[in-house]
């Protein structure tokens, strides 16, 4: 960590830790069936399990709290989205653990990421009530999420990360393809702040290398605050 802390001093970047893995450690445990199953059929065993998990996750994040350096905790939850749970299964094994770790995290004084790539819509008002600081990601292609909503939803409230998809829009686009994907993202989530462009949700090995930089080179071309 002084390694890290010395390399994003000089280059003036942000460091983040990913210490929490939630519903992502349960489902590499028990697999998707058994995971949804269990919390359906047996939520006594399903509940002990996800507070052994957070235990874990716990004492990771207290760690990384206490080594310092840390400018930002991520956790991940793609699999606490909507393709496997409900909105009252999340809010039963998922929220009240998420809920106690952003606490933590804000208590040192850190900021605190969320990682979900599909269900952002069917469950914002849950990660509103997470008081989470960012949202990785928002995918108008794989989650269909309509950005203008998701704009005026966490307004303000949260910030999110996202905008083009990077398995379709990146992998197959056209360069005009790419162009209106990063000017729709920016024009519609980037007033006012709280937006992160950045390909969802992550450049791939076979990511074509004129798609990035086909993005980049939109980014540049409209990307001066303050938006309009």
């Amino acid at each position: 960590m002084t390694a890290v802390r010395r390399f994003a001093r000089e280059r003036g970047v942000l460091v983040q830790g990913w210490s929490a893995f939630g519903m992502d450690a349960i489902i590499w445990l028990m697999g998707v069936e058994g995971a949804v199953i269990a919390a359906m059929t047996q939520p006594d065993f399903f509940q002990e399990l996800v507070d052994i998990v957070y235990d874990f996750d716990r004492r990771r994040t207290e760690f990384m709290l206490d080594v310092g350096g840390v400018d930002m905790v991520v956790q991940r939850g793609w699999y606490s989205s909507t393709e496997f749970w409900s909105p009252a299964l999340f809010r039963r094994f998922v929220l009240p653990h998420l809920k106690d770790l952003v606490d933590l995290v804000h208590q040192a004084g850190t900021r605190f990421a969320y990682t979900m790539t599909t269900g952002v819509l069917a469950l914002a008002d849950l990660l509103l009530e997470s008081r989470i600081d960012l949202l990785y990601y928002v995918d108008p292609v794989q989650d269909n999420a309509d950005l203008a909503i998701v704009k005026e939803k966490f307004r303000g409230q949260l910030a999110v990360a996202g905008g083009v998809n990077s398995g379709v829009t990146l992998a197959r686009g056209s360069h005009k393809e790419i162009q209106q994907a990063v000017q729709t993202a920016v024009q519609i989530l980037a007033p006012g702040g709280g937006f992160i462009l950045a390909p969802v949700d992550a450049l791939f090995p076979d990511t074509p290398w004129p798609s990035v930089e086909a993005m980049i080179e939109a980014w540049r071309a409209i990307r001066e605050y303050p938006m309009s």
